[in-house]
């Protein structure tokens, strides 16, 4: 059916059209569809042939009327009624073979293990999540109704030093010049001790002297001299 013949099908059928959607047995995206015309020319003979009120009237009576799929029934009792927090469909809020009852079941079970294994071992909150399935709060609440705080930042602190002292990659060699590059002139003096030498260098052609030389440069002739302190390294 071309778009031509659905416009002549409209304006052929407008009376007819104009009262199924007026009693309400029709909507417009019923219209649509039976006629294979597009939203725009069906609203064009729909406001050719109403009035405003009625259009109104039409409007406030199909306000909230769709399709039942996926909506709630009079009557029906939803799956999440009396619970709490977020939760997600029963279908999928659990995988195959895990309900939270087992899993509170296990901790309760494992409680003295899990307790130990927090307190004087090196297993994180984060291992036992995984290997319980449970959430962050069940088990943070549950370890924290059985040990007193004192334990608990005792535990940690000690977790923390052992993770100081663990052994990093060996540091690279050092030298005078890395010194100098990477931390500065202070730093480097603070690092390498040594003797300083003084040196100077005449600043056009690069010639060094042991002590400072009077002008100009026996070599270049040059006026101008840098003085230089380098700490050699001990």
């Amino acid at each position: 059916m071309s778009p031509r013949r659905n416009l002549a099908a409209l304006e052929a059928d407008a009376d007819e059209i104009v009262r199924r959607l007026l009693d309400g047995s029709a909507t417009i995206t019923g219209i649509m569809r039976d006629y294979h015309c597009g939203h725009a020319a069906l609203m064009r003979i729909w406001r050719a042939c109403t009035t405003p009120t009625q259009r109104r009237a039409v409007r406030r009576r199909n306000r909230g009327r769709s399709d039942h799929k996926g909506r709630f029934r009079k009557g029906h009792t939803t799956w999440n009624k009396g619970l709490k927090g977020i939760h997600l469909s029963p279908g999928t809020e659990f995988k195959p073979g895990v309900s939270p009852r087992r899993n509170l079941a296990a901790l309760e079970a494992d409680a003295d293990e899990i307790v130990r294994r927090l307190l004087y071992t090196s297993a994180t909150i984060a291992q036992l999540r995984r290997e319980y399935r449970v959430g962050w709060q069940t088990l943070s609440r549950f370890y924290a109704a059985r040990t007193p705080p004192e334990q608990r930042m005792e535990a940690g602190r000690r977790k923390a030093r052992k993770s100081r002292q663990r052994p990093g990659p060996a540091p690279a060699p050092r030298t005078p010049r890395a010194a100098y590059d990477y931390k500065g002139v202070e730093a480097a003096k603070r690092e390498l001790r040594g003797p300083v030498r003084v040196t100077f260098q005449c600043q056009g052609c690069g010639c060094g002297f042991d002590q400072q030389p009077a002008p100009p440069c026996p070599k270049c002739g040059g006026h101008a001299f840098e003085r230089l302190e380098l700490r050699e390294a001990s």
